[in-house]
């Protein structure tokens, strides 16, 4: 699971430049109108530029790499989100050996 902390990161990161932090949703759910299955779909952050919060006002959607969904299936997804740009973070495990 991903840590909060890193998404505090990110939120702050976003308000330095100039997003209103109410602007920033957590888990924001959406109706994803291009698919017949899932009809609401939640993408870990949104970033909005205006009120009210939709489509129209979105700005970025950060979304955690699934292992198993390529990314290319996972942003095809959040397409009814509507943001022109989704960040997939996505965390690379390392071991460590002792000599």
């Amino acid at each position: 699971m991903v840590s909060d902390s890193i998404f505090n990161n990110i939120e702050d990161a976003f308000t330095k430049i100039g997003y209103k932090h109410n602007h920033i949703q957590k888990d924001y759910r959406y109706a994803d109108l291009f698919s017949v299955d899932v009809p609401v779909r939640t993408v870990r952050r949104a970033i909005f530029g205006y009120e009210p919060f939709d489509y129209r006002s979105a700005c970025f959607g950060i979304q955690i790499a699934e292992s198993t969904k390529s990314s290319f299936v996972l942003a095809n997804e959040l397409r009814a989100f509507g943001s022109p740009q989704i960040l997939i973070g996505g965390f690379v495990n390392k071991c460590v050996k002792s000599i």
